[in-house]
């Protein structure tokens, strides 16, 4: 019984906290863009950052980079996987943007953010935070997925 009391306080817990991170995200950058389901994938030194961006907002949205301020001295890029001839290949790219309405997606196989420098090979979760092209920052949890 004391056990399931837990277990029920513990959901209970998280929920709280998604809705309030939900909040944080939608009142953190003027009520226009929510991240969902943001997730990471972990190499020996470094790994990849996922998740849907989606703009809210009446004018386009870029985003321009991103950093992880637990490892401030990672490298820390924006990509786009492309295909050429048969083979996949990841090339850096300026920016990533939404039209009013629209999203970003970062998904394996296509644009993503890649890091380097950061051993995060153990951990759970990753503070990332988003830099736009208007200057405004969204930190947001990932979670891993996945270690290769």
């Amino acid at each position: 019984m004391i056990e399931r009391q837990r277990l029920t306080l513990i959901v209970a817990m998280i929920a709280a906290l998604a809705i309030l991170v939900y909040i944080t995200l939608e009142l953190g950058t003027g009520g226009g863009i929510s991240v969902e389901d943001p997730y990471f994938t972990a190499t020996p030194d470094g790994g990849g950052v996922f998740m849907i961006i989606r703009n809210g907002l009446d004018k386009e949205i870029c985003l321009v980079g991103a950093r992880l301020p637990d490892y401030p001295d990672a490298k820390v890029t924006l990509h786009e996987t492309v295909s050429s001839g048969g083979v996949e290949m990841m090339r850096p790219v300026d920016r990533i943007c939404a039209s009013p309405g629209g999203e970003i997606r970062l998904e394996r196989g296509g644009y993503h953010i890649m890091f380097k420098g950061a051993r995060v090979a153990d951990e759970d979760r990753l503070r990332v935070i988003l830099i736009f092209d208007d200057g405004s920052e969204v930190e947001v949890e990932a979670v891993k997925r996945l270690t290769i």
